[in-house]
């Protein structure tokens, strides 16, 4: 690769890392083609980027963002995942491809917001709730207390419906 061209790639993934709030580093030695192709399309999915760089790029990428903590996790073969909004996405992608193939894609670690994590860490960031969920979540908690309103405000109808059906009942078994 051409000086130019490696120098453009850094600034791009420089320019990629310093708005995504976390990063990933798998050792993806022994990892077939196979599965290479299935790690990347499920990274896709889930709007992770995953990209197999020479660790002094990587380094340079990562020099003055907040992800630079990583530097020493940079050897052997690395390759990088993130995500531009949601934190714990690239963890939960790596950290369930890895569980699937233990022998072809290890966790070396990674950074959440410019705090360097080990392999262990990165799989607890990979069980938090993603942004969806908690989005979902907090919708869900937005709601609760309109819906428990219409139902106090609907239980007095449902009562007095259930009395006159009660006395129906009661008029056509006699």
């Amino acid at each position: 690769m051409e000086r130019q061209a490696k120098v453009a790639l850094v600034e791009s993934i420089r320019t990629e890392l310093a708005e995504s709030p976390s990063v990933v580093l798998v050792d993806f030695n022994g990892l077939n083609v196979e599965n290479a192709v299935q790690f990347r399309r499920e990274c896709l999915q889930a709007g992770v980027r995953f990209k197999v760089i020479k660790n002094r790029l990587i380094g340079k990428a990562v020099e003055g963002t907040d992800h630079e903590v990583v530097s020493p996790l940079l050897v052997g073969m690395t390759g990088i995942a993130w995500a531009e909004s949601d934190p714990v996405g690239p963890a939960k992608v790596v950290a369930k491809f890895a569980k699937e193939h233990e022998e072809q894609l290890r966790i070396k670690g990674g950074a959440l917001q410019g705090e360097l994590l080990d392999a262990e860490g990165v799989k607890n960031l990979s069980t938090m709730p993603g942004l969806d969920e908690l989005r979902s979540k907090l919708l869900g908690l937005f709601n609760a207390p309109a819906q428990k309103l219409l139902a106090q405000i609907e239980a007095p109808a449902q009562k007095l419906v259930g009395t006159i059906q009660a006395y129906v009942d009661d008029q056509e078994a006699a």
